[in-house]
């Protein structure tokens, strides 16, 4: 195990205008650019005008510099993201309980694994939200640096920072995927023919 003997700080997670304005901003705008290729390839939302009767969230840029563990800069990164605490019950959203797993759950799946001779895998999502659709009409200013004039964004796919984007993935994941069992206490099970089991 490699143990790093660079401390991150706060500069590594700068606001807009330490980003912009600060000596990694290219790196930053470079960034911003992947995000927004991104999200318009995944068909995140749709570009509309704006009208009266719209509740518009504000939207705001999460930035991180990830480095290695030596403290040398391995990438720059840009996440767009929705002001989910603006949300209206019941107008931007209904429901929001997702389920999770609890590390003792893990651990008895991993050993049952073992006993019965099953592969496990870990599947890591990029962009994981952004793969499940949104039901509700929710609006969205469009991404700072990126604004057309009288705008907004109206979402088609669940953007970080809503409050049923956890609920929307766990759906998302249930329809192509997963079993609910029902019995299990939240325990979520999949047994292919292959002899894999996947959590």
């Amino acid at each position: 195990m490699v143990e790093s003997s660079f401390t991150r700080g706060a500069s590594d997670n700068p606001r807009w205008h330490e980003a912009i304005n600060g000596p990694d901003r290219a790196g930053y705008w470079e960034a911003m650019k992947v995000e927004s290729t991104t999200l318009t390839k995944l068909k995140a939302w749709k570009i509309i005008p704006i009208t009266s009767e719209m509740n518009i969230l504000d939207s705001t840029w999460a930035f991180e510099c990830k480095r290695y563990p030596d403290g040398n800069i391995r990438k720059f990164k840009a996440r767009f993201c929705c002001r989910g605490d603006q949300q209206v019950f019941g107008i931007d959203y209904v429901d929001t309980f997702a389920p999770v797993v609890s590390w003792t759950k893990v651990r008895i799946l991993l050993i049952l694994s073992v006993i019965l001779g099953l592969d496990t895998k870990q599947v890591d999502y990029t962009c994981a939200f952004l793969h499940a659709p949104i039901t509700e009409n929710v609006h969205v200013r469009m991404p700072r640096g990126f604004e057309e004039e009288v705008k907004a964004l109206k979402l088609q796919k669940s953007l970080y920072g809503l409050r049923q984007s956890p609920r929307n993935f766990f759906e998302h994941l249930k329809e192509i995927c997963f079993k609910w069992v029902s019995n299990s206490q939240r325990l979520i099970l999949v047994f292919s023919s292959q002899k894999r089991l996947s959590v």
